[in-house]
């Protein structure tokens, strides 16, 4: 098992940045056995970098949570679907902050389906459900959709757009520098899109939030 460095304060500084939002215990609890799974299985089976585990809590968990800012204003979403969700990032956390949320955790891979049915299981998380599938297919629509750097930011608007309902919304994590919508997407979807920066000092690196909602 990888050594795993704990970083509360990296998780405490994204709650603050929420507009003061609170864990209780048990929640911290899930939280630290979230990021146990991850340095150990997570990293063994290749969900994550064989070097992550240094930046699990500051990168991963705390990465995790600033995709609660797309519902800062109007307050948790009832349903959740996690799109490409992998290991369960951003997913887990979430259902881990809004124990009322229904999350859908939904991959197309088979292994990283299992590992995150693993997970769920062991931090018995009884909001949550993992499906393998692909968004491009999906029937159901949903109050609110989260996206971890699968898609281009247009591909995200268009699949984002194709599952939630029309009152809903969607926030995708995006690194590096290709954080464009192209104007046309934007007028097909019908919907607001912004581009909202986390601040350096709430979240090392340069990160940001593509949030997708009505009109």
């Amino acid at each position: 098992m990888k050594h795993v460095v704990k970083d509360r304060q990296a998780v405490e500084r994204v709650l603050t940045w929420l507009g003061n939002a609170t864990l209780q215990t048990d929640q911290w609890d899930q939280l630290e056995s979230l990021a146990s799974w991850l340095g150990d299985e997570a990293i063994r089976a290749g969900g994550l970098g064989p070097h992550e585990s240094e930046r699990i809590w500051s990168r991963h968990l705390a990465d995790a949570l600033t995709f609660a800012f797309g519902w800062r204003e109007t307050g948790p979403p009832p349903r959740l679907i996690d799109i490409g969700a992998g290991v369960g990032l951003p997913g887990i956390p979430l259902a881990i902050l809004w124990p009322a949320t229904h999350v859908t955790l939904l991959d197309r891979a088979g292994r990283r389906v299992d590992l995150a049915r693993r997970v769920v299981r062991r931090l018995r998380l009884d909001n949550v459900e993992v499906r393998k599938g692909d968004a491009h297919w999906e029937q159901r629509v949903w109050e609110g959709a989260v996206l971890r750097a699968v898609f281009s930011p247009e591909q995200a608007c268009r699949v984002s757009d194709a599952v939630l309902k029309p009152t809903g919304i969607a926030v995708m994590g995006l690194r590096g520098t290709d954080k464009s919508v192209p104007p046309a997407t934007i007028a097909m979807t019908g919907r607001s899109v912004r581009l909202l920066d986390v601040p350096a000092t709430v979240l090392d690196g340069s990160v940001s939030l593509l949030i997708m909602g009505p009109q």
